[in-house]
């Protein structure tokens, strides 16, 4: 029969010790501080901070004139807004993107906002921005405002709510369109076009809103609003000294062209062939579509307002 062992309390006596130096060492450190808050973005040129990149062919803004990536001469919206709320940022916006891949003949799947919405339930965000739309009508003018807008809210209800459903989100209206460059310059016919485009996008976007806070879309209320975007733009005019010129100019882009023939020049003309305005914080549009940095960095901080008072109840 064999005799049980005694404890080896030269063991015991090591591991004890060994805990107080580690204790001693590395002393608690508390509580776990909370997860930073992320801001989770979708959209299009506006909100794309590189993500042209990453499709397969596709190319991003050269720079210079354009800044880090960005199709501007400088920081966006989300990144001045994330900033002034201490969020983190997650930027799934592709520049060219749609609210549906048809738009586009041939356009890639990774280029629409329908991507499986599950790709971006992926990240854990507390704050949802959505500023889609308006590659619609720049790609094709013949397309129909009303279920643009409808695709948008419908791909946003797919993703996947937190917090017990309660995710915040913040659609944009879409600014007028009919103020771009690259419609201004354009027929009477095509300006009209942007501007009724314009408006009846943001009313249904208004409509499918309220139905996503509602619960009617998913079952599951949340916690929406609306950036008035629209009147954000008419007032900003005021606040700058050119308000139809963009501040650079390139090629032989021709306003009220296909928008994918326009888009084409930046990237392949050379930098001799490029005009450059000498104050682009006096101008609105950086390029025929594209904003300034000096209109994303008021942009920023007026979506920053907007979102504080109700990251508390999202």
């Amino acid at each position: 029969m064999l005799a049980r062992l005694p404890a080896a309390p030269s063991a015991f006596a090591f591991a004890a010790l060994a805990t107080a130096v580690a204790r001693a060492a590395f002393p608690d450190p508390g509580p776990a501080s909370p997860p930073q808050r992320t801001l989770l973005v979708l959209g299009e040129d506006w909100s794309d901070i590189g993500n042209t990149c990453a499709l397969p062919g596709g190319r991003g803004p050269p720079s210079p004139p354009y800044a880090d990536g960005v199709w501007s001469n400088g920081r966006l919206w989300s990144q001045v807004a994330a900033e002034k709320l201490q969020l983190g940022v997650y930027t799934a916006a592709y520049a060219c993107s749609t609210t549906a891949n048809r738009v586009v003949p041939g356009g890639l799947p990774s280029q629409g906002l329908p991507t499986p919405p599950r790709t971006y339930g992926a990240v854990p965000a507390n704050v949802l921005a959505v500023f889609a739309g308006a590659n619609d009508f720049f790609i094709n003018n013949n397309s129909k405002a009303r279920f643009s807008a409808r695709r948008v809210v419908h791909a946003v209800s797919r993703i996947p709510a937190t917090s017990g459903g309660r995710l915040l989100t913040l659609f944009f209206e879409l600014p007028p369109l009919e103020a771009f460059p690259h419609v201004a310059g354009g027929s009477e016919d095509l300006k009209f076009k942007a501007k009724n485009w314009t408006l009846i996008f943001n009313r249904v976007l208004h409509k499918e809103a309220r139905a996503l806070a509602s619960g009617d879309l998913t079952g599951v209320p949340r916690v929406v609003d609306v950036f008035p975007t629209y009147e954000f733009f008419r007032n900003s005019l005021a606040n700058f000294k050119v308000r139809v010129a963009p501040c650079l100019t390139f090629g032989s882009a021709v306003s009220g062209t296909s928008r994918i023939d326009t888009m084409a020049e930046p990237e392949s003309a050379p930098l001799g062939s490029l005009n450059f305005c000498p104050n682009p914080d006096d101008h609105i549009f950086w390029d025929d579509l594209h904003f300034t940095a000096a209109v994303h960095k008021i942009l920023g901080n007026s979506v920053a307002a907007r979102l504080q008072p109700l990251l508390s109840i999202g």
